[in-house]
């Protein structure tokens, strides 16, 4: 009877471990999941704003300086922004967190197109270089999404990973093509503001998906 009981308490005990295995197993998935969804998303946001801002930037520049020499200086600032903030973004996501720095770097490009739209507004030369430079760091934040999707999935789905998230700037041609195409008058009285606008709200919508970024707590086996 003792023998018997004993072996029911243990099946009992390996069902119990084999379910919670299950849910763990699961749970991770959908973290995984959710992870490369929300990554691939905010890599599509990023590339359209940027594609739209070097459609756009030497025409804009050209529309608020008289000194054609000047006229893609907002374009190379923005260049040198995202080498300048390639360093300090890692240290920062290190210290941080990725999910906290891709925030505050989708903050900063929203706020950056609300910067642009001002500088057209105002016929600001300088305003539109800051707009401009502020895209540039969300722009080197962005390049570690693939580091944040190869800490997201088991190391034999690292590559695949990777790729899965690289695939946004393949749909931020298309988007950004429209939206450099259609809203240029949508806001009446200032040409391509149209345009900055709803990059504002995308970088916006970039800010709650990053909300929803689940960082794993494992050793950081890749690092930047």
């Amino acid at each position: 009877s003792l023998i018997s009981s004993s072996s029911i308490f243990s099946t009992a005990a390996s069902r119990a471990m084999c379910e919670n295995t299950r849910h763990r197993l699961l749970a991770s998935e959908s973290m995984h999941a959710r992870n490369l969804i929300v990554l691939v998303s905010c890599q599509l946001i990023s590339a359209t704003a940027t594609i739209s801002l070097v459609t756009l930037g030497g025409i804009i520049g050209a529309s608020l300086t008289s000194n054609k020499a000047l006229v893609t200086l907002p374009l190379s600032l923005m260049v040198v922004a995202v080498a300048a903030s390639a360093i300090p973004a890692s240290m920062l996501m290190r210290r941080v967190g990725r999910r906290t720095g891709f925030m505050f770097a989708s903050a900063c490009a929203a706020i950056g197109m609300l910067v642009g739209v001002h500088a057209l507004r105002t016929e600001s030369f300088s305003l539109f270089c800051v707009a401009a430079m502020m895209v540039g760091i969300n722009t080197a934040f962005t390049q570690q999404y693939r580091y944040a999707a190869a800490e997201s999935v088991p190391r034999e789905y690292v590559a695949r990973a990777i790729s899965f998230v690289l695939l946004g700037p393949i749909g931020g041609a298309f988007l950004g093509k429209e939206i450099v195409t259609r809203g240029e008058g949508w806001v009446p009285g200032i040409p391509y503001a149209g345009t900055m606008v709803p990059l504002s709200v995308l970088f916006v919508v970039q800010w709650t998906l990053i909300a929803a970024l689940r960082e794993p707590v494992v050793p950081r086996a890749v690092t930047t």
